[in-house]
């Protein structure tokens, strides 16, 4: 049996070997192990959490390709196995599946699979068209109508305050985010020695300068209100709702 630390170095080695001759690893590896981001392609690790894996069947037998414009074959993978959903296009699947004893990792024609969410494709569309408008807002520190909490918390950190509640309707959250001023006050002193007048620090008054309220429906932002002092005031921008698939 190989030592962790040896089998480390043999993943490496692969690695650099793959690297290097930019082809996919044909090694046993987790999925997005390799993971190389094309220009123009979604992929699943950027747009949704962690746990959330798509597995599609290969309908009939498919090639695989090294590039997602269906340049040089690698392999071809059989009908019937499942395979996970790494990344996406409006034409081609990053998906990663096995070919006899090696590993394929590559781009596929979508219509050879199959998963059972109605309409899957499209919804993977509208899916990374929206993360790439959220990703420009968090970018910027902006937030929208239409974003999740863990979005306004990408974006902006955690609330300053926050209250829940869950009625027959659903759940709903008010987030807040405040900014505060300090002004220092001063006592008038004198000094019974000399009889000289000072001023002496008493204490620091905490001034509400800007506030911004976020409600929430169910996890979605539905409202945002916000004051600001002195600034002037951005275009609210709505986004378009999270996409939601029945079939995880």
């Amino acid at each position: 049996m190989k030592s962790p630390a040896l089998l480390f170095s043999m993943l490496v080695a692969a690695a650099l070997h793959a690297a290097a001759a930019d082809i996919p690893l044909t090694e046993e590896a987790p999925p997005g192990y390799n993971l190389v981001r094309e220009r123009d392609a979604h992929y699943i690790a950027d747009i949704f959490p962690e746990d959330v894996r798509f597995m599609l069947e290969v309908k009939e037998p498919t090639t695989v390709f090294r590039t997602r414009d269906a340049r040089d074959p690698i392999g071809t993978l059989d009908a019937g196995q499942l395979v996970p959903l790494e990344g996406f296009t409006r034409f081609a699947f990053r998906v990663r599946g096995t070919s006899g004893r090696n590993v394929l990792v590559g781009w596929v024609n979508p219509e050879h699979l199959e998963h059972p969410e109605p309409e899957f494709h499209d919804k993977l569309i509208l899916a990374g068209e929206r993360r790439e408008q959220v990703s420009k807002l968090i970018a910027d520190r902006q937030i929208a109508i239409g974003m999740t909490l863990a979005e306004i918390r990408e974006s902006r950190g955690d609330p300053t305050r926050r209250e829940s509640r869950v009625t027959a309707e659903g759940r709903e959250d008010l987030w807040e985010y405040i900014r505060y001023r300090q002004i220092p006050h001063y006592r008038t002193m004198r000094d019974p020695r000399t009889g000289a007048v000072y001023r002496q620090f008493d204490y620091y008054e905490r001034i509400e300068t800007s506030k911004v309220s976020i409600e929430f429906v169910d996890g979605v932002a539905t409202s945002i209100a916000e004051t600001e002092e002195n600034t002037r005031r951005r275009q609210r921008i709505t986004l378009a709702p999270p996409i939601f698939f029945k079939h995880l």
